[in-house]
């Protein structure tokens, strides 16, 4: 049961949230009380912090992808389920260019109602100016069955693009817990890594880029969703549920075509 948004909240209500027993002993720094707020044992703590938590554990989908070979937006259907829930779309271009000139949603619609930008990254390339840009949005909604999934780019690259939608239920917030964002343009690397701080039994979305074809894994019991790969670069998305509270960290290791080390552009952010 989610604790009270407001009003009197006491240290028992909170244990009994994470799992423990009524009535006894429990001391506010414990591991599962900390990992329903996603706090380290070092951070300062206040009751009010509790507010609204839940140990309850979202759920995430994959729905699917949609592309296209241009600079436009990739825009496609994707089958929502009924009730109230998160749509989360990725948009992933490539581009071959100048620096932070890659191809970038601006706008991204989920049957018509505009989604709110959790985070993007601006482009990233190596020195032959190949790179990808990558942007993660929202949106809760309550929309069913056939939906179009559609957006706007600007910036002057090429294509292609790549629109991924996931589906979340369960969660207590609409709104991302956390986000971030890293890259390595000035240290290519055959792996690079990206840590998004969590609440206990939430859900990461990672997404992002990078140069050079082949595929890639993803560490930390994240399950890639889709993959693909162009002449220049490969984009991925990836989710994890049930995660627990604190620091998230996923390493993206490139596996194939190894004899060349790789830029890579990542984005993460968490909902609980």
């Amino acid at each position: 049961m989610t604790l009270p948004s407001s009003g009197q909240i006491t240290l028992n209500q909170i244990h009994v949230e994470a799992g423990g027993t009524s009535g006894s002993q429990a001391a506010i720094n414990d591991s599962d009380i900390r990992g329903l707020i996603g706090k380290n044992t070092t951070e300062q703590k206040a009751f009010n912090e509790w507010y609204g938590a839940s140990a309850a554990s979202g759920t995430v989908s994959f729905l699917g992808r949609s592309s296209t070979t241009t600079n436009q937006f990739g825009n496609g259907n994707r089958t929502l389920s009924s009730g109230t829930k998160l749509v989360v779309v990725v948009h992933i271009g490539l581009f071959a260019g100048t620096a932070n000139n890659g191809i970038q949603a601006t706008n991204v619609f989920c049957g018509g109602t505009a989604m709110t930008k959790a985070v993007g990254s601006g482009g990233h390339y190596m020195t032959s100016g190949i790179g990808g840009t990558a942007s993660i949005w929202y949106l809760e909604t309550s929309q069913s069955g056939t939906t179009l999934i559609n957006g706007t780019t600007n910036g002057t690259g090429s294509g292609p693009t790549f629109a991924y939608t996931y589906e979340i239920s369960g969660y207590n917030s609409a709104t991302p817990y956390a986000t971030a964002f890293t890259h390595n343009q000035g240290s290519p690397a055959l792996s690079d890594a990206i840590s998004v701080n969590g609440q206990n039994g939430g859900v990461s979305i990672i997404a992002g880029a990078c140069t050079g074809p082949g595929t890639l894994t993803v560490s930390n019991g994240a399950t890639i969703g889709a993959q693909d790969s162009a002449t220049y670069s490969q984009f991925f998305v990836a989710a994890k549920q049930g995660i627990s509270g604190g620091s998230q960290f996923y390493t993206v290791t490139k596996t194939t075509n190894t004899q060349t080390n790789s830029v890579f552009s990542l984005n993460a952010v968490s909902f609980g």
